[in-house]
């Protein structure tokens, strides 16, 4: 099953610990809503097995899990987000589609920091 959003808001937060970039499809930031979450500093950091890596989540924390991303691509206007076995097992899809409306500095630069913290874990094309 595909899930696609069409987001009105698209944030990007970013400070010594953390990134959060988030797609939602009201532009209040209630309602749908597709977010990822990275570490940007593991040392020193007491990090229980599994929660390390790329988190993502749709909808709800019920529906969110760390290292589920097997690649995030840009095709033409749209963001590609291909699961592996383990995100789509918690996210019920087997790939998201996201339209950001517009397409903005916000969403390269989310891609371009996505990209540069994978280790390896995903490919981000685009």
């Amino acid at each position: 099953m595909v899930h696609e959003l069409t987001a009105a808001l698209v944030s990007l937060e970013e400070d010594d610990e953390n990134l959060a970039f988030a797609f939602s499809a009201d532009e209040a930031g209630a309602g749908q809503y597709v977010m990822f979450q990275h570490a940007l500093r593991q040392e020193g950091k007491d990090i229980p097995p599994g929660q390390e890596g790329l988190y993502i989540e749709y909808d709800d924390q019920s529906r969110g899990c760390y290292r589920g991303v097997e690649s995030i691509r840009r095709i033409d206007g749209h963001i590609e987000i291909r699961l592996n076995d383990k995100g789509q097992q918690c996210l019920q899809a087997q790939h998201l589609r996201i339209t950001p409306i517009p397409w903005n500095s916000t969403v390269s630069h989310g891609l371009a920091r996505l990209a540069a913290l994978s280790g390896g874990e995903y490919e981000v094309l685009g």
